[in-house]
């Protein structure tokens, strides 16, 4: 119990008698100057601190935050003993989370274990963690093999502590096994894990039997070099099977000669995945290396199709690659070069596959970027600071983008005025001919506000505010507690706040219009409630795929997935009509897409590269409409041919315009137009400045020219009409004019949220809109000339909390819209005009949700018989009450790319 031991008596064998050790005081048993690290403070001063004491001074945990003054004593195999000698261990660590307000982490320990006979201190028998950062109890548990004197760790139990009864949050159970390497001896073996088990409760009881999520990982087959060939992954919900799993078969090479050491490098991987009710998905790899240097040569996917690609791979004398090339059946290799410094260090060249080449500066002493020259000839530079964080970019048109941090410490002369309270240093950021941008951090890093600048040079604050210490409930010490809407410096802020559960999850978002959202976790499923009665249920399974969303507790879509995790298929409510069906290849590219709604499937035929080569759009009763594509050694599309016509891309090769689009070319397949081509021309830092569009041989040019900030100033339509763009010292765009200087729009003012609210078209047209602070939707819109503010327009708009428009209003008219219901899905119901008649929509709300009914137009029939005719969302009748519709079908055709026709 701290103090110092003066004698010991020491079971030698129940044969023989005790061994009596004297033990003689040399110095002192404990003491506060142990070379250990008691405190760490970083340069904003924030603390962290930790504790130690004698080993046999340390309380042991023995439950629900019971504990006794003593080690746990148990019989040890000899020569195990439980004293482990003169130890100082850390008791306790305090983390600061407010200023000089700290969090502690508790640390107990039991079971400590000693072998006397050369191999000292083995470990603990478990050692728990009280955090209160976190609020929960962390419980790790040691075994120890008798035979060889090696412990592990076989389990780990992590419980809620902020409710007196500590409900379980997981429990991950793991098992060794263990290969001798002489058959009659102990002393040279290694350890091998044989299984894990990651079990997830929902934190409802102490003594939970039922698990809501549950991994098990499994390890065979280990060769004699330590490396498992079968590994095999299991995911399940509640505790009963494993209906999804993934079974990896691995074989290695190892390389072991005179010259080289490796072991473990993977040679052929084959993964398969299993799911109740799906067929199996199979995954293959296989690996080749350089017996001389074990470095990788090859990389093949699925080796056994007859679209397998591979990626090949050579080095320099210091390892670093040199060359990758990606070959695959049919297609051109495409190498991919990097060239680095004589010493190894960096890299200098990289030349894709087209021979496009990009350099590469890098300061020697520091090892980072410099200059990065692109295929265009264009430099961009880096500067830094002696910390080697990013100061300055300088773009090759020369414009500057700087980045500076500086202090802003209470109480002193750093201190920013712009600074909450509470920050410490401010990032200054800024780039040429716009405003500069400020984003204060407290002592711990964390953001507290963004500060802008807006039209005009009004200052606009976004805050950001953390919870304090929390005593009563610590783990929502730190969290992020609010968030305010941009508002302007002096203004009142709008708060969005957060609430959390134990497991500091986000339980509940209010918003600044009243409005706000509740989230609940019960097992598997995610539900969130808004404040207006509006209900979604989302459901996952044990691997955390999402199965099921329940709308309002009726309308729901289900998902069902292939055993290696991708989307198989969607229903709404069960509805074999509305089913969307997705098929895949081998490399996991959509292979077939079929809407039960539609009027037949597409299929997608790829390359072995993954780029698509065809589509063929299936329709029944109908030719089928194919699309083929081409594409370069860069993978960019060059070509794309249909029944509606042939388009093609192609790109620059001239000066200024490496790797950028040279022309695109249409040619229809019937119609008036023979030709639509787009000619597009670059300036000396590749901008586009000309766009030409030649129509049947007709020229229609536009031109563009840039400020010296890169930005667009004027713009040169085919007819020669110029507009202007005219920029503030800030960079907001506030006025355009023509090529007369004859004002065409100007801004006059823009609120917080960056919406313009005062603007003025042409010279006389002033035009106002107003938001609502809160919600940020739009109130007034107003326009007026000849000194009147509204003579042109004077609209009024009003919404309910959620965001449905309640009325929107033409005062100068006296006319009213009302939107006077909506139904729980907020769908329109009911609307009248002044004092018109009332205008209804009504709804199927058994099954799809479709409009069934409209007042002024009449009932809606949908058709029944996908894949043929029409599906369950398209319209085939309308019944209009009052004849005015003279048929009541109406047929619609579509273009290969589902357009109307």
């Amino acid at each position: 119990n701290g103090q110092v031991i003066t004698s010991r008596v020491i079971p030698h064998s129940p044969k023989s008698a005790d061994i009596h050790v004297l033990l003689n005081l040399t110095a002192p048993f404990y003491t506060h100057h142990i070379d250990a690290v008691s405190k760490i403070t970083n340069g904003l001063g924030e603390e962290k601190r930790l504790y130690y004491s004698p080993l046999f001074a340390v309380p042991v945990f023995t439950g629900k935050l019971k504990e006794k003054e003593s080690c746990s004593q148990k019989s040890l195999p000899f020569p195990v003993i439980n004293n482990p000698g003169i130890m100082n261990i850390v008791t306790k660590y305090e983390q600061e989370v407010e200023q000089d307000k700290f969090l502690r982490i508790r640390y107990y320990y039991s079971g400590p274990r000693y072998h006397k006979l050369g191999k000292g201190f083995l470990g603990f028998e478990s050692v728990t963690e009280l955090n209160d950062l976190n609020s929960t109890r962390k419980q790790a548990f040691y075994k120890m093999d008798e035979n060889r004197f090696y412990v592990y760790n076989n389990k780990v139990e992590v419980r809620s502590t902020v409710n007196d009864y500590h409900p379980l949050i997981s429990i991950i159970e793991k098992n060794y096994g263990f290969r001798n390497y002489n058959v009659n001896t102990n002393l040279r073996f290694f350890p091998f894990l044989i299984s894990s088990i990651i079990n997830t409760y929902n934190g409802e009881s102490y003594n939970q039997e039922t698990p809501i999520k549950r991994h098990k990982k499994v390890f065979e087959q280990y060769d004699d070099y330590g490396n498992p060939k079968l590994i095999t992954d299991y995911y399940g919900n509640g505790s009963s099977g494993w209906p999804i799993s993934k079974v990896s078969s691995i074989s290695y090479l190892n390389l072991n000669n005179s010259t080289i050491y490796k072991t473990g490098l993977i040679a052929y991987q084959t993964d398969t995945y299993k799911k109740t009710g799906e067929a199996d998905k199979i995954s293959r790899k296989e690996y080749s290396y350089y017996t001389s240097t074990g470095m990788l040569e090859s990389k093949t996917t699925e080796p056994t199709n007859p679209k397998k690609y591979q990626n090949h791979y050579t080095y320099d004398l210091f390892g670093n690659p040199e060359t990758t090339t990606l070959t695959g059946a049919g297609m051109e290799d495409r190498i991919t070069q990097t060239i680095y410094s004589s010493d190894g260090r960096f890299l200098k060249h990289k030349i894709n596959a087209l021979g496009h080449v990009t350099l590469f500066d890098y300061y020697k002493k520091t090892g980072l970027l410099k200059t990065i020259t692109d295929e265009n000839n264009l430099i961009t530079t880096y500067d830094y600071n002696i910390f080697g964080e990013l100061t300055k970019t300088v773009e090759p048109d020369g414009n500057v983008t700087r980045i500076v941090k500086r202090w802003t410490i209470p109480g002193t002369t750093y201190h920013h005025e712009d600074a909450p309270e509470t920050a410490y240093y401010y990032v200054w950021k800024k780039r040429s001919g716009s405003s500069e941008k400020l984003t204060f951090y407290n002592q711990f890093g964390k953001k507290l506000r963004n500060v802008s600048i807006n039209l005009n040079g009004s200052l606009i604050y976004n805050d950001l505010v953390y919870n304090g210490k929390i005593e009563t409930l610590p783990y929502l010490s730190g969290l992020l507690h609010q968030t305010s809407l941009p508002y302007f410096k002096g203004g009142s802020p709008q708060w969005k706040t957060f609430s959390y559960d134990e497991l500091q999850r986000k339980t509940r978002i209010e918003k600044p219009d009243g409005s706000f959202s509740t989230i609940a976790y019960e097992d598997n499923t995610k539900t969130v409630r808004d404040f207006d009665g509006q209900v979604k249920k989302l459901e996952y399974n044990g691997a955390d795929w999402l199965t099921k969303v329940t709308n309002n507790g009726s309308t729901y879509v289900t998902y069902r997935y292939y055993s290696n995790g991708l989307e198989h298929e969607t229903k709404i409510n069960d509805i074999e009509e509305t089913k969307i069906s997705k098929y895949y290849d081998d490399f996991g590219n959509l292979e077939l897409y079929s809407d039960y709604n539609k009027n037949g499937s597409t299929t997608y035929i790829y390359n072995p590269f993954g780029e698509i080569e065809k589509e063929t759009k299936v329709i029944l009763d109908d030719e089928d409409k194919i699309t083929e594509f081409h594409h370069d050694k860069l993978g960019r599309m060059i070509w794309r041919g249909s029944p509606d016509g042939e388009i093609s891309w192609i790109y620059d090769t001239k000066p200024n315009g490496v790797g950028k689009l040279d022309y695109v070319q249409y040619t229809p397949a019937n119609g008036n137009v023979t030709t639509l081509k787009e000619d597009y021309f670059y300036d000396k830092y590749s901008r586009m400045v000309t766009d030409k569009q030649i129509l049947n041989g007709d020229e229609q040019q536009f031109s563009f020219t840039f400020d010296i900030h890169g930005r667009i100033k004027q713009t040169v339509y085919p007819s020669g009409y110029k507009v202007v763009n005219i920029y503030d010292n800030d960079g907001f765009l506030f006025e355009r004019r023509d090529g007369k200087e004859k004002k065409l729009w100007h801004a006059d003012a823009m609120n917080a949220n960056g919406y313009y609210t005062a603007c003025k078209l042409g010279e006389n047209v002033a035009t106002t809109r107003n938001f609502d602070d809160a919600s940020g939707l739009i109130t007034n819109i107003t326009a007026g000339w000849h000194g009147s503010t509204n003579n042109i327009q004077n609209f009024e708009y009003k919404w309910s909390t959620i965001g449905n428009m309640e009325y929107r209003k033409d005062l100068n008219k006296n006319l009213t819209e009302n939107f006077t219901d909506y139904d729980a899905f907020n769908r329109l119901t009911n609307s009248f005009v002044s004092s018109s008649s009332s205008l209804t929509i009504g709804y199927d709300n058994v099954s799809l949700g479709n409009i069934v009914q409209k007042s002024d137009v009449g009932d809606y029939t949908y058709g029944t018989n996908p894949g043929y005719d029409a599906g369950p969302y398209a319209v085939v009748a309308v019944t209009n009450p009052h004849g005015t519709i003279s048929s009541t079908k109406q047929n619609i055709t579509y273009t290969n790319f589902d357009k109307v026709k």
